[in-house]
């Protein structure tokens, strides 16, 4: 027994190493960086309000609005259009940004969007690269997007609309990837390893199809719940994805020109021969959209967003699931790891803690004590009922 827990926490550990490990490396380059640059000049970018925007060597500085004068820069993305999934990487430091009304969309911000073809913009849930508050040095961030189906052209944002501050960016890098072939296999063997492991730490005095089942609900909750599923975004831990060799742009290739031959006269011809008749048009089957398969991600990120009270049952349903077959005694402790998980790693994955995700482990806990209650209060009433059914003595 004295050695079953530090076996235990060093396996969890081992599994957690190899987790980030294969999120690190989950996308490859399906070819060179896109022309998309912050440098000398506004190369390639429909920019307002220019006068805002300070150029030193490849840093823009962002000045706060001066009235209606706003300082945006609009960065077509015309090669992203045949891709699914695209890095975007970019240095970034902001001083006192204050937000317009406490309005986060009125922010120093860097964030994708789309234009589509009737004109109208498309703005996905988790579009924001960067969503600027207060004060914070040089760092860089990076993220894969999974875009939506629906979104049209592809296109960065840059803008300054915040009350005071200034925001500076340096060095963007935009990337189309795709996730490589092998990590759905290498997911589903660190799954079936999870599932092990959250057997043996739920299954002390269980049957096999108890601890198994248990085993289950804790890494589907550990899956859905810290990881919420699905998001639009993937983003790096510290030190970006890795997504090895960069692919260099081809060399455009001028093929040298050869002196022809002269061509001989045409004989004349009596009479014009009658034009042939014209080809019917050949109608070409539509490509396929690489960005369709989304599903029904919208609506549960809307469920997520509009239901005040989306925490706490989800934490109440799964602690109500899992206590009921792994018992309080062994099933709170990893309940309560989950509750703290879900707020530590969507912020580590940010690298911001908001006042809201504050409510939000609340919500959790809250979820979880009531569950815990409601398992509680069923197993009182049932060692009752065993009681009163036992026959007297």
């Amino acid at each position: 027994m004295t050695r079953r827990r530090p076996l235990l926490a060093a396996s969890g550990l081992l599994l957690a190493v190899l987790s980030a490990a294969l999120w690190q490396g989950r996308f490859e380059r399906t070819g060179p960086a896109l022309g998309l640059r912050t440098g000398g000049d506004f190369r390639g970018w429909k920019v307002l309000a220019a006068d805002r925007i300070a150029i030193e060597g490849a840093t823009w500085t962002l000045q706060a609005p001066a009235g209606r004068e706003v300082a945006s820069a609009e960065g077509p993305l015309p090669g992203a259009t045949t891709t699914r999934h695209l890095r975007v990487g970019i240095e970034a430091a902001w001083e006192d940004v204050t937000r317009r009304d406490g309005r986060s969309w009125w922010s120093a911000r860097v964030s994708l969007g789309g234009r589509r073809p009737d004109g109208s913009y498309a703005w996905p849930q988790d579009g924001d690269l960067i969503n600027a508050k207060g004060r914070r040095g040089w760092h860089r961030v990076e993220w894969v997007y999974d875009l939506p189906p629906d979104l049209g052209e592809p296109r960065l944002f840059i803008n300054q609309l915040a009350a005071t501050g200034i925001l500076r960016v340096r060095q963007l890098t935009v990337t189309p990837v795709r996730q490589r072939p092998w990590v759905p296999a290498a997911a589903a063997g660190l799954l079936a390893a999870w599932l092990a492991w959250g057997a043996t730490l739920l299954g002390t005095g269980h049957g096999p199809v108890r601890r198994a089942a248990a085993a289950g609900v804790l890494v589907a909750a550990g899956w859905f719940l810290v990881f919420p599923q699905p998001h639009y975004h993937a983003r790096a831990f510290p030190g970006g994805f890795a997504l090895g060799r960069e692919i260099p742009r081809p060399a455009a290739a001028v093929a040298p020109v050869a002196a022809l031959p002269p061509i001989p006269a045409a004989p004349l011809l009596a009479a014009a021969s009658p034009a042939p008749p014209p080809l019917p048009p050949q109608l070409e089957p539509p490509p396929d959209d690489p960005r369709a398969g989304h599903g029904l991600a919208p609506a549960f990120r809307k469920l997520d967003e509009n239901w005040r009270f989306a925490h706490a049952a989800a934490f109440g349903g799964f602690g109500l699931v899992l206590f009921a077959l792994a018992g309080l005694r062994a099933g709170w402790p990893a309940a309560a790891a989950l509750g703290l998980l879900s707020e530590i790693v969507p912020n580590l994955l940010r690298r911001e803690f908001r006042g809201d995700d504050a409510v939000d482990l609340v919500a959790n806990f809250a979820g979880l004590g009531l569950a815990a209650a409601m398992v509680h209060l069923a197993g009182i009433l049932r060692a009752r009922r065993g009681l009163r059914a036992a026959p007297a003595a």
